[in-house]
């Protein structure tokens, strides 16, 4: 485990807000797949946020979630299911560049 996460995952009290990284540590899964599950209304942001504003993550539901199993399994299967088909679609792009060849 990376150093950086093991001092935050074990401070005495965690901050109230966390930006998409500290609520990806949590969770245990990777900063970038935030963005997923929110689309997905599996985690939520604070407020309102702009496009281009940093997005923050209530740390009260964030550990809810990471201890509720039933939470974890739909967080995992999403992820899976996102790569899943982004690969099929890479895949098809190669399959159709090499029929178009």
């Amino acid at each position: 485990m990376n150093q950086d996460i093991q001092k935050f995952l074990s401070l005495p009290r965690l901050p109230a807000r966390l930006d998409a990284q500290q609520a990806a540590w949590i969770l245990g899964c990777q900063p970038e797949h935030m963005s997923l599950l929110v689309s997905r209304r599996l985690v939520k942001y604070l407020g309102n946020p702009q496009q281009s504003a940093t997005k923050y993550f209530a740390q009260s539901e964030i550990q809810e979630i990471a201890d509720n199993p039933k939470s974890l399994h739909q967080i995992t299967e999403a992820i899976y299911k996102y790569w899943k088909e982004k690969n099929a679609n890479r895949r098809n792009k190669i399959t159709d560049w090499e029929h178009a060849a």
